[in-house]
């Protein structure tokens, strides 16, 4: 029972996360321009962040090993607050590190398609 929601935690976060990460990343000049928008925005950004965090330390996800060498590099905020280049950049980052937390998650054949007795 334990084994199962662990292997739920990726597909659990693409369903919570994802809307938010592209809803960030398709971010107007219009939105922009909205300053509780963008603070909202940005808020769950991080805590997205946070949780991916704690998905990739529970699940031991590790940088991808093409860019093993090379130090993640997080998208840090302005000093004056976001603004729609660091939401899209932000979002970008998250985007990956969801995709590798996916990829890399132990998620059985019958989790994913459903078991087929």
């Amino acid at each position: 029972m334990a084994s199962t929601k662990a292997n739920s935690l990726p597909s659990l976060a693409v369903h919570l996360f994802r809307p938010a990460i592209v809803e960030a990343k398709l971010m107007t000049a219009k939105h922009a321009r909205d300053a509780v928008y963008v603070a909202t925005l940005a808020e769950e950004l991080s805590v997205i962040d946070k949780k991916l965090s704690a998905m990739e330390q529970t699940l031991q996800v590790g940088s991808p090993p093409d860019l093993s060498s090379v130090p993640p590099r997080p998208c840090r905020m302005p000093e004056g607050g976001p603004d729609a280049n660091w939401i899209r950049q932000k979002s970008g980052e998250l985007d990956l590190r969801l995709r590798r937390i996916e990829q890399n998650a132990p998620v059985s054949a019958a989790c994913r398609h459903g078991s087929q007795s």
